[in-house]
């Protein structure tokens, strides 16, 4: 028998993920989980991040097929080659923060915390 994980009530994507975090030490700004992260939060923040991960590389493919349309066609002007160069990057960006974040929580939730919780 499988347990729900209570820690996937606001979704499983990047609302879900933000709620996990929004209330927790920022310890996970550098992808550092310490003790006081339950196995449940662990478990649903590495499944979080990972489809954050999954749409960001979506989109990303999605933008590179665009950009290479617009440029044999010359369809996109300077200004917005450098708006879609922006948001390619921050794509990219983002997909490698969920993997990090993704892969620490596993961690983690295996072999236990790097750090000691911080000092109330």
């Amino acid at each position: 028998m499988t347990t729900k994980n209570p820690h996937l009530e606001h979704g499983v994507g990047i609302s879900g993920l933000v709620h996990n975090l929004q209330n927790l030490p920022q310890e996970w700004a550098g992808a550092t989980f310490h003790g006081a992260y339950e196995p449940q939060r662990l478990a649903a923040i590495a499944l979080q991040a990972d489809n954050v991960k999954t749409s960001s590389l979506s989109g990303l493919r999605a933008a590179g097929k665009i950009l290479a349309i617009a440029a044999q066609s010359g369809e996109l002007a300077t200004d917005e080659n450098i708006d879609a160069g922006w948001l390619v990057e921050f794509l990219a960006e983002l997909a490698d923060a969920m993997d990090v974040l993704a892969h620490n929580a596993r961690y983690v939730q295996e072999h236990g915390p790097l750090t000691d919780p911080p000092a109330p």
